[in-house]
């Protein structure tokens, strides 16, 4: 018994960090819910009685009449984890129908699993040998959800906020099941090393708010061996929302990123974990801050591009996400990568991934203009009234006339009239089939203020896009 309260109550720490409400099936026959609630048998409960009354103390077993204590307390502890996790128990007897001397089945075992349910508020399902109609009736329960949302004001102390929610004009015999309140977050440093990963997998896969870094994001696919392709990923964390969150004199981060397919499987990713010594690295920050270069490989297709930055430390995070299309270079068709801003030199802290990655010893260096290497920025910062090259690679584009089309838009999303773009010239790229095109985009006139660079070639339904900055008059 402690051994099974013990493990389901590792399964709901390990949950808590799963954001939104989650449903744990539990397919059992329960246990002897004597060893919690005391006996059931009602001549043997009038025989303790009257012992107890009687003053025959010595023939009276508490734990027989009400219970371990003990296991109490550890099913109490089990299902507190449970609703910490907003995570509910739906519990399906298995025991179903019994023939010949297991007619019987195991005493108090469905009051036992009665009880996990009521406590997480979800529903019991009664002797069932079908687990199809089990799982049918459990689906058809849990099919319609309404969220209702609030933003509370809490301490990071994990303390519990009950919770109550009141239904008016409702048909008669309906009800409402809802979490009964919620812990408020535990400190990041006083959370398990599976809790942090398992939150950090939660953030990889949703669209997460930046909580106290900023950061940004640059990736274009190259043609590598077998037609895959190496996509160098250039990630851009700014240094002084790095150093504001920091007390001491280390830092530490982890990245994470993964290529997630259409069809959701994990085309690659990598993940880095890095240590920061402040005082040598301090001006470095101060002035922009740390770029971290790293790379996968991929097959042709579309995919989402997601990365994760975090302050291992303090939980701060960054979250980012930005669709990558790996063309198939033996095709034929043309192709865009995304809009290349070269910046000078020096500028950032680099930092590159650590890996055995053989393949990577035996590429060039991929940003090449001329012969000549260049180093793009995620998110470039433009003088207003100057001109600003960048570069565009593309696949099989032949050499005739391109038919690329380009756009600015705002912030506020509003297309900007007029064309910005100028061509300056083309160079061969790093494979056969591949062309570098080098453009001038024109910011004489455009306000401050954000914009993104949006390219694609004519006819075709993918485009790819960068953001930017205007500073200045």
């Amino acid at each position: 018994m402690a051994a099974f309260t013990r493990q389901l109550q590792d399964l709901a720490k390990a949950l808590e960090d799963v954001q939104g409400r989650k449903h744990v099936v539990l397919l059992s026959e329960g246990f002897d819910s004597e060893s919690i609630l005391g006996t059931d048998d009602a001549a043997r409960s009038a025989e303790l009685s009257t012992a107890s009354a009687t003053g025959e103390y010595w023939r009276v077993d508490s734990e027989e009449r009400y219970g371990s204590t003990g296991t109490l307390t550890a099913v109490e502890n089990m299902l507190e984890e449970f609703r910490r996790a907003d995570c509910t128990i739906q519990a399906v007897d298995i025991g179903g129908l019994r023939a010949g001397a297991d007619s019987q089945g195991r005493a108090g075992g469905q009051d036992s699993l009665f009880m996990m349910a009521d406590g997480t508020g979800g529903d019991f399902y009664r002797n069932f040998n079908d687990l199809g109609g089990a799982m049918k009736e459990m689906l058809e329960r849990t099919s319609v959800t309404y969220l209702v949302s609030f933003q509370p004001d809490v301490k990071f102390d994990g303390d519990f906020h009950k919770l109550r929610i009141e239904l008016n004009g409702v048909p008669k015999g309906a009800r409402v099941v809802h979490r009964p309140g919620f812990y408020a977050p535990t400190p990041f440093s006083e959370r398990s090393a599976f809790e942090k990963r398992l939150e950090a997998a939660d953030k990889l896969l949703s669209d997460g708010q930046d909580r106290g870094l900023s950061t940004s994001v640059v990736a274009a696919p190259f043609r590598a061996e077998g037609g895959r392709a190496y996509v160098p990923v250039l990630i851009e964390i700014d240094g002084p929302s790095l150093l504001a969150g920091i007390k001491g004199d280390t830092a530490a981060l982890e990245i994470y990123a993964y290529a997630i397919g259409a069809d959701g499987t994990v085309g690659d990713y990598l993940s880095q974990n890095m240590g920061l010594q402040i005082d040598k690295v301090r001006a470095a920050l101060e002035q922009s801050g740390l770029k971290f270069f790293g790379d996968l490989t991929l097959t042709p297709g579309d995919y989402v591009l997601r990365v994760l930055v975090r302050d291992a430390e303090n939980g701060r995070t960054s979250t980012r996400t930005m669709p990558i299309t790996v063309p198939e270079f033996g095709s034929g068709a043309p192709s865009l990568a995304m809009p290349l801003f070269p910046e000078p030199g020096g500028k950032w802290l680099m930092v590159q991934e650590a890996t055995g990655k053989e393949a990577r010893q035996n590429r060039p260096y991929p940003f090449q203009l001329q012969g000549n290497p260049f180093m793009p920025a995620a998110h470039p910062s433009i003088q207003a009234g100057t001109d600003a090259q960048f570069v565009l690679l593309g696949y099989n584009l032949g050499d005739d006339r391109i038919p690329l089309e380009t756009q600015l838009i705002t912030a506020s999303g509003e297309t900007v009239e007029g064309s910005r773009i100028a061509f300056v010239g083309r160079d061969q790229g790093p494979s056969p089939d591949a062309t570098q095109l080098l453009l001038s985009l024109k910011t004489e006139g455009l306000p401050a203020g954000e914009y993104r660079l949006v390219t694609s070639l004519q006819g075709q339904p993918t485009s790819t896009s960068i953001p930017f900055v205007v500073t200045g008059g």
